[in-house]
């Protein structure tokens, strides 16, 4: 088996408050369906601070294989309807593999007492 993965997709809604809050109402069922997928370990949605109209989903996988398997469920399909139904103007999808650092990185930083 395969190493955890994570999902990051940026998620730009098309111009217009219908389609923002549409989008948001979709992403969330798309959250909730998501989570109870096999090997789902984690998956949220946020907002940007600073455009209304972007959107992140982020999920971390058990594995490479779940992930894949995930992308051929119907939960998925909540995506593609999006852009079928014009909500979407720009969707970026990014996967990464396993952790880069450790916490020592962390806490061996200048900034660490700011959250000591």
């Amino acid at each position: 088996m395969s190493e955890q993965v994570s999902t990051l997709v940026f998620i730009k809604a098309c111009e217009g408050a219908r389609a923002s809050t549409e989008l948001e109402s979709r992403l969330q069922q798309l959250v909730s369906l998501s989570l109870g997928e096999p090997g789902c370990l984690a998956y949220s949605l946020q907002r940007s601070l600073t455009d209304q109209q972007l959107w992140l989903l982020q999920g971390t996988w058990q594995s490479t294989e779940a992930l894949n398997a995930y992308l051929c469920q119907p939960p998925l399909q909540v995506l593609g309807g999006l852009l079928g139904e014009h909500l979407v103007q720009e969707l970026d999808l990014h996967t990464f593999s396993g952790a880069v650092g450790h916490v020592d990185a962390i806490t061996h930083s200048p900034h660490a007492k700011a959250f000591a």
